[in-house]
């Protein structure tokens, strides 16, 4: 169903910051990381097989969640709230989070439509 497309650069400074991050945001989910691809690009932004123009990726660290086959979401460089398991939550989560029947920490509420998963918990 669910699935995560991870684009990083070993030379690149946020890969080296948010990979090992959502390792272990995914380790502490217990996500099968069968369903994830990671794919290392180049200075140039080139992977070896070219999935980054599939994906249109023009910056590193990215992450891309994917529903069905299709793209639900992104973060790009680095999470927009500061905190990467957050930013994971809101952008998998439409009405109910993708991740193993609902992932436990996300509160479903309009007027804060990100996860509550305690800052630095993870």
């Amino acid at each position: 169903k669910s699935c995560l497309v991870v684009f990083v650069g070993s030379w690149c400074e946020d890969s080296h910051r948010e990979f090992p991050r959502l390792i272990k945001i995914l380790e502490t989910l217990k996500y099968n990381t069968e369903k994830m691809q990671i794919i290392a690009v180049n200075r140039k932004k080139e992977s070896p097989a070219g999935e980054e123009g599939l994906y249109n990726i023009s910056r590193v660290a990215t992450i891309i969640v994917k529903k069905y086959g299709k793209e639900i979401g992104r973060i790009t460089e680095m999470p927009e709230t500061g905190y990467l398991e957050r930013d994971l939550c809101f952008n998998i989560r439409k009405e109910i989070c993708v991740f193993n029947k609902g992932f436990p920490h996300c509160t479903p509420r309009p007027s804060q439509p990100f996860c509550k998963i305690p800052p630095g918990k993870i």
